[in-house]
């Protein structure tokens, strides 16, 4: 009887170690994702600090206005709607005064690019943060470096196509200077 007890114990063990293994870390997906975002955005504002370059995104507005206008990043939209309803009601508890820690609607990307650095700065500095805050981080930040991927390929498809035409070389930058102008 004993024997028969420890067994189910430890079946219900293995359950719930395999059940907290399957469990997704979007924390360590967002922080992969910000790689990218990072590289990318050092490139299209000719900067290394992270503060100037983001401040320097917040005043472009190419993607952003066709998001607003519903052209691009339709998937966007639905993930805003849920990160404002959530910021609104529980403002992202952050160390930067600039930011009040809420997006105010769906169409609020200066406070999206501000959220995205803040969720980030939190994650890697060892700071308790919710999982839905990271969900919508990862889930935001995903559909937006998707939008710019594609941008950035069929830049470089372009470019690639000039220089079979042209027979001339392109400097390593203009992949990103031409995705710079259209951002």
């Amino acid at each position: 009887m004993k024997q028969e007890v420890r067994n189910k114990i430890a079946t219900v063990r293995k359950i719930k170690k395999q059940y907290y293994k399957a469990q997704i870390d979007y924390g360590v997906y967002f922080l992969s994702l910000y790689i990218s975002y990072n590289a990318w955005y050092y490139q299209v504002t000719s900067t290394t600090n992270d503060r100037q370059a983001l401040n320097l995104l917040k005043r472009r507005y190419v993607l952003w206005g066709d998001y607003c206008k519903g052209r691009v990043l339709r998937a966007l939209n639905p993930y805003m709607q849920q990160l404002a309803e959530l910021t609104q009601r529980e403002p992202f508890i952050n160390t930067v005064s600039r930011w009040d820690g809420e997006i105010e609607n769906s169409y609020d990307w200066r406070s999206l690019i501000e959220y995205w650095y803040q969720v980030r700065c939190s994650l890697v500095h060892g700071s308790e943060v919710r999982g839905e805050y990271v969900w919508l981080a990862y889930q935001t930040l995903r559909i937006f470096m998707e939008e710019i991927v594609c941008r950035m390929e069929a830049c470089i498809i372009q470019i690639e196509k000039r220089i079979e035409t042209a027979h001339f070389s392109v400097p390593s930058s203009s992949i990103f200077q031409v995705d710079m102008h259209h951002v």
